[in-house]
């Protein structure tokens, strides 16, 4: 995210007739819509983006949304073309119309739900914050240099809110860093074969202990499995959202949900499968398919393709849809955003404590020991400008290395401002706000 984004300097503009899903003179629009609206069309296009971590954040956000079947509503968005979607259109290519059509429509839905949970959660609670940073956090599916204006004085001065469980763009570029540390390991190191094993379950919105366990569970399974199956190392994620046969109505035109009592978790790994001969051995002598899918484990095991492979197993963009190397039994890749926009507000919550100390990707086997794009705690005392500066942010480094490294860090995220500045008061470590601040931004 680049750190020249300015305030706006154009008013957009737009029918005020239009009804949330953009229907020409309808009868509601909700005051968050309009906010959604606005947040959407202030940001002007600088460039729709042409490099392959650009198609993958909109294969991964725009791309799968339309793909969803129960997205049902941002194609009817997409249908009813209303006048936010293609502001500045005197910017925009006519071969990018599309889609710039498309990531607004996904973006503006997204936005949609998070301004009206703003309007009905608890101010000042945590989920109203992370709701509301997330909702001017800014588009990461087409190049912008304007801010969002808005009236949270906690926001960040750049407006990236970093929260990848609730904000769609800052998971789209976590997963792309992903995404890149696997194409340089498979680069040094072609595999034979590449699989996807995931596995899918319901759990109670008010009980947190079963999803820890059943995530945990989860995983270990089928990381074991993809030993099993001749891998030595890939990647693991896991995502929760509204279960697939989620209800949704429409009332008014104004979108509302029946309750559920349940999410539906995620959990994937993806494994690389070498060119040796007891992984080759291990692969012959992997279980039927038929016994497997008993277990409600869905599997994909190709060989590699270094032009189609790892996309289509990362993300399964819909430009491999003819592709030869396709997934055949998953419905998704391993980096997937739920239609989290369909979930009920008790649901959305729920989804933000389940999994808001939770990682969305990590790297297993002989790929966690790999690419590390985390800098040691002493190495990035060195990063200082003067040897004043450099010392006191040295000893103010050694101080919180025994707290972060007992917190699991690197392997782990990094606690909140106030969380850590907590955590070294209570170890008599005396940090300003802007001590804490210096010390998130040169970990981060």
């Amino acid at each position: 995210m680049p750190n020249n984004l300015r305030k706006p300097n154009h008013e957009p503009q737009w029918d005020e007739t239009e009804s949330d899903l953009g229907e020409p003179n309808g009868r509601w629009q909700t005051e968050h819509a309009k906010r959604a609206k606005y947040a959407v069309a202030v940001q002007s296009v600088s460039a729709i983006g042409r490099r392959p971590k650009d198609w993958i954040k909109r294969d991964l956000l725009a791309g799968s949304s339309g793909d969803d079947r129960r997205n049902w509503f941002v194609r009817k968005v997409l249908k009813n073309k209303p006048s936010f979607l293609v502001q500045d259109r005197d910017r925009i290519l006519p071969g990018q119309l599309t889609t710039v059509q498309e990531a607004r429509a996904f973006d503006y839905m997204s936005r949609h739900q998070l301004f009206g949970l703003v309007e009905s959660l608890s101010q000042d609670s945590a989920e109203w914050k992370a709701a509301a940073a997330a909702a001017v956090c800014p588009t990461s599916l087409y190049q912008t240099r304007n801010l969002i204006p808005c009236e949270f004085g906690f926001v960040r001065k750049n407006q990236v809110c970093r929260n990848k469980t609730v904000c769609p763009h800052c998971y789209a570029r976590s997963m792309t860093d992903q995404f890149d540390v696997a194409s340089q390991s498979v680069k040094d190191d072609p595999p034979e074969f590449i699989a996807l094993f995931s596995r899918s379950c319901p759990v109670d919105l008010n009980h947190g202990d079963q999803f820890n366990e059943h995530r945990r569970c989860m995983r270990q399974e089928l990381i074991d499995l993809a030993k099993s199956a001749g891998g030595v190392g890939g990647i693991w994620s896991q995502q929760v959202g509204p279960e697939l046969r989620s209800d949704s109505r429409l009332f008014g035109d104004e979108l509302r949900f029946s309750e559920r009592e349940v999410l539906e978790l995620r959990v994937a790994v993806v494994a690389v499968i070498p060119t040796t001969r007891q992984s080759l051995k291990r692969l012959n002598e992997f279980p039927s398919r038929r016994k497997l899918v008993e277990n409600l484990t869905e599997i994909d095991v190709q060989r590699f393709d270094a032009k189609r492979s790892l996309r289509s197993f990362f993300l399964r963009g819909r430009d491999l849809g003819t592709s030869p190397n396709k997934l055949q039994e998953n419905s998704h890749g391993l980096f997937y955003w739920p239609p989290a926009s369909i979930c009920s507000p008790d649901q959305w919550v729920s989804r933000y404590y389940l999994m808001c100390n939770q990682p969305a990707a990590r790297r297993w086997g002989s790929w966690s020991k790999q690419n590390s794009n985390k800098d040691s705690i002493d190495q990035t005392a060195e990063k200082s400008t003067t040897p004043t500066q450099q010392q006191r942010r040295r000893t103010l480094l050694r101080s919180a290395k025994p707290i972060l490294t007992g917190l699991g860090f690197p392997q782990n995220t990094l606690p909140g401002r106030v969380k850590l500045r907590e955590l070294l008061s209570e170890a008599g470590i005396v940090a300003s706000v802007r001590d804490v601040r210096w010390l998130l931004e040169h970990l981060s």
